[in-house]
C-alpha cells in the first residue's frame, strides 16, 4: 500500500473520543457528496461532542486498492451514559473514503456516509432552535461575544489546541455554548469548525512563508497549528490558497528577498 494511504489510515486507526469526532468534523468540511446540509451536520457533530464521552473508530473491511484509487469503509460508534440527554444513548456512523492518488501522493479525498443517524439529531436541533429563538441574544451582545472570543483566540492562541471544542471555548470565555455558536454564526457567517480552521490555516501560512522555519516539515506545521490530520490540513490549505502547502512554501522561498 502507498505510504501516503498508510499514513492516512494510521491517523484514523486509533482515533477516540473528541479526537475522533474532531477528525470527522474536519473531513466533513470537504465532503463533495452529501444529502444533508453540511452546516447542519457540523452543528450536529458539535452536539455529539457535548453528549458522547465514549467514541471509537474502526475500519470495517480491508481497503480496496486499484491503480490510482483507494476505497476505505469505516464506522464510528458513540456512546453516552447521560440519561437526561435527548439523544440516543448509542449512535453509529458509517461511511467510505475514496482517495485519488498521483505519483503515490494523495490528490483528493471524497467522503461518503450514511446520513440516517442524523435524523434524530435533526429533531433535537429543531427543538433546540425553537428554544434558541426564545432565549437568543441580541445582535449587539453577539458582537461583544464575537470580539471577546476573537481576542481570546489571538492572545491565548487557543487554536493551537488540537482538541479545542465549542464547549471548551465557551467555558474559557465564560459564555454559554449556544451564545458562542450564535455569535460566530451571526458575526463571522461560518460554523465554529470553519472559524477555528481559519486561524490554523493563517498561522500555517505564516510558518510556511518564514525562512527561519524551513527546518519544520509540512507535517510538523500541520500538527503544530492544531490539525489532527495531515490530509485534512492539505485539503483545507489548498481550498484556501489554491496550492498545496509544499507549493506555497516553494513559491514563498522564490519570492523572498535575498539577504
Amino acid at each position: 500500500m502507498q505510504p501516503a494511504v498508510s499514513d492516512y489510515l494510521l491517523e484514523w486507526q486509533d482515533a477516540k473520543g473528541a479526537v475522533a469526532i474532531s477528525f470527522l468534523k474536519d473531513s466533513l468540511q470537504y465532503v463533495d457528496h452529501c444529502p444533508i446540509d453540511k452546516d447542519l451536520i457540523e452543528t450536529s457533530l458539535e452536539q455529539l461532542e457535548r453528549v458522547y464521552t465514549n467514541v471509537t473508530f474502526q475500519h470495517k473491511n480491508q481497503p480496496i486498492i486499484s491503480n490510482n484509487a483507494v476505497a476505505i469503509e469505516w464506522e464510528m460508534r458513540c456512546q453516552s451514559e447521560d440519561k437526561d440527554s435527548p439523544l440516543p444513548s448509542t449512535m453509529t456512523f458509517g461511511g467510505s473514503d475514496f482517495i485519488r492518488l498521483s505519483d503515490d501522493r494523495i490528490q483528493s479525498i471524497d467522503l461518503y456516509f450514511d446520513p440516517s443517524p442524523f435524523i434524530s439529531i435533526q429533531k433535537q436541533l429543531a427543538t433546540t432552535a425553537t428554544r434558541y429563538k426564545r432565549t437568543g441574544i441580541s445582535f449587539d451582545i453577539s458582537q461583544q461575544i464575537s470580539h471577546h472570543i476573537d481576542q481570546l483566540m489571538q492572545s491565548e492562541r487557543l487554536y493551537l489546541q488540537s482538541d479545542l471544542t465549542l464547549s471548551r471555548l465557551a467555558a474559557i470565555a465564560n459564555v454559554h455554548p449556544n451564545h458562542v455558536s450564535q455569535a460566530i454564526n451571526q458575526q463571522f457567517k461560518v460554523s465554529f469548525n470553519h472559524w477555528l480552521s481559519g486561524y490554523r490555516i493563517r498561522y500555517a501560512e505564516s510558518l510556511l512563508a518564514d525562512p527561519g522555519q524551513q527546518q519544520l516539515s509540512v507535517l510538523d506545521i500541520a500538527f503544530a497549528v492544531g490539525f489532527n490530520s495531515k490530509s485534512v490540513f492539505y485539503t483545507a490549505f489548498k481550498q484556501r490558497f489554491g496550492v498545496t502547502p509544499n507549493q506555497y512554501r516553494q513559491q514563498a522561498v522564490v519570492l523572498s528577498p535575498i539577504g
